[in-house]
Formats: structure tokens, sequence, C-alpha cells
């Protein structure tokens, strides 16, 4: 985008915003939604706007809304079913809102920045009030998982663990022409630095394991494109690794205790057919292990495969298999209401199949894969593979397009790399048409 008039550079800066407030409480990430809004329809310019709406990356997910939107009618319970398609507004929003305008790098790097300023705004603010807990009660579990960011009342450890392990790639994966350049260093480690100590203070497993992962394939990228500049390096950060997993392996913390949990997922006990004489353990693997199989069965007793049971009635089925399994909480003598009420699959595969069907599934299969066949056109390509196949990833554990900490920070970035991406496109093209 080129910042011909005080306009745009009104756009710009809302984009901005909603990248720097995407971590913070959801008040905040609201309203930034509504001053995009505004700065979008103060811009103007709204015949070649629309022009650019057309794009198979804009429509999958318009479609996917619409799928949403259809199961209103079918769908029983029409007051959740509202509710549930007021979160999923921006599906429709951002493609209209950023997938009209054209976003160069400059755009994109500065709204880069942003995203990696609130964030270290975030973790700031929470270390420093876990600190002042920890003053006054002695309780070091406050600066670990979801009591570290319990005091934002938005996205949990997890949510913010996927915000983070972004951030942290940014600094390995892009070029960054101002603040982040190559020239202070100092500032620019320190900073990854700090969003580093903040991510494995979160302790996600699985997005801890994906760094991991991620900074393996990366080194050995590195390592075969310049064996001689990189060996070193490599070593070097072979070393940190091992001496940070060899720490997390044989003391005790938090984050053991965590992948620990892991080895208790037990199947026999969640494929039980009757929990009411059963001793009912609510650890973290167990729940989403049950809750998938409370899906499935749904989804195949019901014949959900090519509607879905509608975007208003899945927690009231969902509800009704806990009630028939004699869970506890459910039941009508039992004296409390079991967490298992109403909470998502925490696997939006299943969940969009069980929602709205094989349609539903296949628009978000889409929106997933589709990136992969246009990175081509782009610089910085591993920026994206990791933003992509982190999402890919994460929502196998989390139903993240259910919840709004999940949907504004990926459709935000989903929609934003799609309008670098045509704009990308569309410049490469340029000298070709002009020589026809």
């Amino acid at each position: 985008m080129t910042l011909d008039s005080w306009r745009d550079k009104v756009f710009v800066n809302a984009l901005c915003l909603l990248a720097f407030v995407i971590p913070f409480p959801y008040p905040f990430g609201a309203t930034s939604v509504w001053v995009l809004v505004l700065a979008w329809l103060i811009q103007g310019g709204f015949a070649n706007k629309f022009k650019r709406l057309s794009k198979p990356g804009y429509l999958v997910w318009i479609a996917y809304f619409i799928l949403f939107a259809l199961s209103y009618f079918y769908s029983k319970n029409k007051e959740a079913s509202l509710l549930d398609l007021t979160t999923k507004l921006t599906f429709v929003i951002f493609p209209i809102l950023i997938g009209t305008v054209e976003i160069d790098r400059k755009t994109l790097e500065k709204i880069f920045n942003s995203f990696i300023a609130g964030l270290c705004a975030i973790a700031f603010f929470c270390i420093l009030y876990a600190f002042c807990i920890f003053q006054k009660t002695g309780d070091a579990s406050q600066f670990f998982y979801h009591a570290l960011v319990d005091i934002l009342d938005a996205a949990n450890a997890v949510y913010m663990s996927f915000y983070v392990i972004f951030a942290l790639f940014l600094f390995i994966t892009f070029r960054f022409s101002s603040v982040f350049t190559k020239e202070r260093k100092p500032f620019k480690w320190s900073v990854f630095g700090f969003l580093f100590a903040f991510f494995i203070m979160l302790a996600c497993r699985l997005l801890i394991f994906l760094f991991l992962v991620y900074l393996g394939i990366i080194a050995v990228k590195f390592l075969l494109r310049n064996p001689k500049k990189y060996v070193l390096k490599i070593v070097t950060l072979a070393f940190v690794v091992l001496t940070f997993c060899g720490f997390i392996l044989f003391t005790k913390n938090p984050i053991k205790e965590r992948y620990l949990l892991v080895a208790k997922g037990n199947m026999d006990w969640v494929r039980q057919k009757d929990f009411s004489n059963k001793n009912f353990v609510l650890d973290n693997v167990n729940v989403r292990l049950l809750i998938w199989r409370v899906a499935i069965e749904n989804i195949e007793e019901r014949n959900l495969w090519w509607k879905g049971c509608g975007n208003g009635d899945i927690n009231d089925i969902q509800n009704e298999k806990f009630v028939q399994l004699n869970v506890p909480g459910f039941r009508k003598d039992d004296r409390y209401e079991s967490p298992l009420h109403s909470i998502y699959i925490h696997n939006m595969y299943l969940q969009s199949l069980e929602m709205i069907g094989i349609p539903g599934l296949l628009c978000l299969l889409l929106i997933l894969i589709l990136p992969f066949f246009s990175i081509k056109y782009v610089k910085n390509k591993g920026t994206f593979y990791i933003f992509q196949s982190t999402a890919i990833l994460f929502m196998m554990q989390e139903s993240v397009l259910q919840i709004q900490a999940g949907i504004i920070y990926f459709t935000f970035f989903s929609i934003v790399f799609w309008s670098f991406c045509y704009s990308q496109k569309n410049q490469k093209e340029m000298p070709r048409r002009a020589t026809v």
C-alpha cells in the first residue's frame, strides 16, 4: 500500500492498532475492529476495492461463514446460533476491510512490529503482576501456565503461546528493515529472549515441541546452504537447546509436569459406556479424548455428515450425550455443574464437521491448505510457512475459530497474508502485461 494520502495512513495505523491489541482482553480487539471499519470507510475508493474481493483466498472465508449462517435455519437453539454468528463476523469483515486493499512489504513490517510490541507489553504486565503475587504469597506457580495470564480475562496460556511462537519466528525468518534490523542486534535479540522466556513460562506442550522442531529444520536448512558460515552458530544453538531440554527433563519443574500428564492419557477410561460408578479423572488429556469420543459418536448416531447439527445446537447435543454416559456433573442429583458442560470440542476439524458437516470441514481445510500454493509469490516464505503449519497442528487440539482469542488472530493474519500475496503477485505480473 502506497501511502498517497492521510486516509491511507489512517487505515495503516488502524491495521497496526488491531495487530497491537490482539493479545489484549477481548474488548480491545472488538473496539479495534470497529476502528478499522471506520478507517476503511474514510479511505474510500470502493469501486476499485471490491474488484479485489473475488480472489479464492477471500471467497473461501466468506463461504465458510455462509455455511454457519445457513445452519441457523436448522438449528433449534436460535439464540446460541446468533451468538456464534456474531463471534464469526470477522470471517466476512476482514476479507472486505483488508482483502480489498493492497498491503506492501513496508505495511506488513509495520503490522509485525505492532504485533510484537503488543505481546511485549502483555508479557511485561503479566510477569510483573506474577512477581507482585509471588512477593505476597511465595507461590511460584503464578509464573506458569494459565495462572500467568489469568489477570487478562482473555486468551488463556495456550492461545497466548499461539501468538508468541509466531512472534518468535518473525525474528528468525522475517528480514526487518526497521526497529529489529541487523544494526540493532542487541536490542533485537533482547526482545527475542524476553518473549522466549514468556513463551516457556506459558508452558504449552505442543507449541514448545513445535518451536524446537521448527528451529531444527531451520538450522539444517542454513547448514546445508553454507556449512562454513553457519556451523559454529548451529553448534552453539544445539548446545543451548540440549541444555534447556536437559534442565526440563532432569529437574522438577511445572513444564516437565505438563508433559508427564500426556503419559496418563487412558483410552480404556475414555471408552467406558457408563461413568456413574467410576472414578472420573478430569485431567487435560483425558478430557480431550472424551470430548472427541462424544463428538464422533454424535456425528455417527445422528448422521451429521452432510449438514451437521447446526451452529446453535452443538453444545446441546454434546451435553445430551454426557447425560447418557452418566458423567458426573450432568446427572439430576448432582450438586455441581461439570466443567464439561457446553465445552468446545477442542479440535476445530471435528467442531466444523459436527456443526456444519463435510462442506464446512472442506472450507476449513481449504483455508488452511490454499496458502501453501501461493507462498511462491512472496518473500520471507518461512514466516508464512510457520504461521500456517502451526495453525494446522494447533487446530487439532483447540477449537481456534470458536472463540475471539483465536478468531481475530488467525483470521486477521490469514487475510493479511492473502492481501500481501496478491499485491506481490500483481507487481510481478505488471512487467509482463506491459510487454504484451
